[in-house]
């Protein structure tokens, strides 16, 4: 019988010794037999059974993997192993996605590297790029940089103990940022006067319909909550406080009053940053000491070793970080939230008054309908034989269509979250995407003897 490796951490060695003997016993009882063990201490191994150490022995400075990792018992830490294959002679979306996929990094250690893949595949869908088309120009030369900079991610090690204990009081710091490209969220382990290091962090590529900067920053903050929350649930040992923090203003300012002020898309986020973490304490930090835009600027394997900021966060967060905390003022106005709202708003009605104007050079709605029957008609002969296409006056189907295609379009343009909304749930919908209203006397089973109610 053979089963997944287990990994055990203890504060001290007494404390994994008895750990160990328990976990021997207790599959003992069921005549499953351990097989190898490695420790950073050789007091917790040494005491196994000659011959069955010699029969499992694992070297002291070998490597054995861990969740996607490698971990170095004599060391202590953790590296990571990237395997690039033989470039293929035909670059193509296909092979990039495959060699993508193969970046395996769960706590998001390597986002300021994985990030520029994610917006690389972005841009070949951005650019239409057919999945066995050969890249060439500027995407080839992007890939060919990206792809030579991965094995130098080899060269990384990382602590495996943050250096905290159950008798350890210790802080989370989360950041979030955003750019029009990506945002991102990290999360910071503190011992206040002592050390600060990386938990985890994620990344999300922005969405390809353009959005401003504020609403980007929101769903920073969102990923941000929700990676805490995962985080925390997951804890053994928790935190004494836990603090958010934001470069962005407009973020923090949207934070403070009631969701029902803002508009659907920023509403429904600051209601779930606020619900999911209710007591959280939210802070401005300053772009430069905010190590979450590493991520949205993309570094180099090397930028990655060398940033301090990343790995540990800003240097004051290790020390009285209350002290420095005035020179983080909030003071946004409400004007520039509204400001940025209307302008948003402004832009959506042109963009709509656009879009219907042409309705308005038809002197009548018949008319308007016999257009588009026409045009209808002209669309389904294109794919008929020539004798069976039709001719003549218009059917009353091909003007009910034509009836049905206007409203629908009308509705498209004012009720496009809506229609989304209602498809979901409602089939009857998707027989001509159009919104009307029914009475419930349809779902209504009446006797014969009531006609009429």
């Amino acid at each position: 019988m053979y089963v997944d490796d287990a990994f055990v951490g203890a504060d001290n060695e007494s404390e994994a010794i008895e750990i160990r003997n328990q976990l021997i016993k207790l599959l003992s009882s069921a005549c499953i037999e351990l097989g190898k063990w490695a420790s950073n201490s050789s007091a917790i191994v040494e005491d196994i059974q000659a011959e069955k150490q010699k029969e499992f022995a694992v070297e002291w400075d070998e490597a054995i993997s861990a969740l996607g990792l490698k971990w170095t018992p004599s060391g202590d830490s953790f590296r990571f192993e990237v395997k690039v294959p033989v470039a293929p002679k035909i670059v193509s979306k296909r092979s990039i996605l495959s060699q993508i996929s193969k970046l395996f990094d769960l706590l998001g250690w390597l986002s300021p590297v994985i990030v520029r893949a994610k917006l690389m595949l972005q841009d070949l869908w951005i650019n239409g790029v057919d999945w066995d088309s050969p890249l060439t120009g500027e995407l080839l030369e992007q890939w060919q940089t990206l792809r030579s900079d991965l094995p130098d991610l080899a060269q990384l090690r990382i602590p495996r103990w943050f250096g905290s204990s159950s008798q350890t009081s210790w802080e989370v710091h989360r950041f979030s940022d955003a750019s029009q490209r990506a945002f991102v969220a990290a999360a910071y382990m503190v011992i206040s006067g002592q050390k600060s290091a990386l938990i985890m962090s994620k990344t999300k590529v922005a969405p390809i319909k353009t959005e401003s900067l504020p609403r980007l920053e929101l769903c920073g903050s969102v990923a941000l909550v929700r990676l805490l929350k995962h985080l925390l649930d997951g804890l053994l040992l928790k935190p004494v406080s836990v603090h958010c923090w934001t470069d962005s203003k407009v973020v923090l300012d949207a934070l403070k009053g009631h969701p029902s002020r803002w508009q659907t898309f920023v509403a429904n986020r600051v209601s779930e940053v606020i619900t999911t973490l209710p007591g959280v304490q939210w802070r401005h930090v300053k772009s430069e000491d905010n190590p979450a835009a590493c991520a949205t600027r993309g570094f180099s394997s090397e930028q990655l070793q060398q940033s301090s900021l990343w790995w540990e966060g800003p240097e004051w967060i290790r020390n009285d970080w209350r002290k420095v905390i005035d020179r983080f003022p909030v003071d946004v106005s409400l004007d520039v939230v509204n400001a940025q709202v209307a302008v948003e708003k402004k832009v959506d009605e042109n963009q709509e008054s656009q879009s219907l104007s042409y309705l308005e050079k038809f002197s009548s709605f018949p008319k308007m309908l016999r257009i588009l029957a026409c045009a209808y008609r002209w669309r389904s002969n294109a794919v008929k034989p020539r004798g069976n296409r039709c001719t003549g006056h218009f059917t009353a189907e091909e003007m009910e269509a034509a009836r049905v295609g206007l409203i629908r379009y009308v509705q498209s343009q004012h009720y496009e979250e809506e229609l989304r909304r209602l498809r979901r749930f409602f089939s009857e919908l998707e027989a001509d995407y159009s919104i009307r209203f029914c009475s419930t006397m349809r779902s209504t089973r009446l006797f014969c003897q009531r006609p009429v109610s």
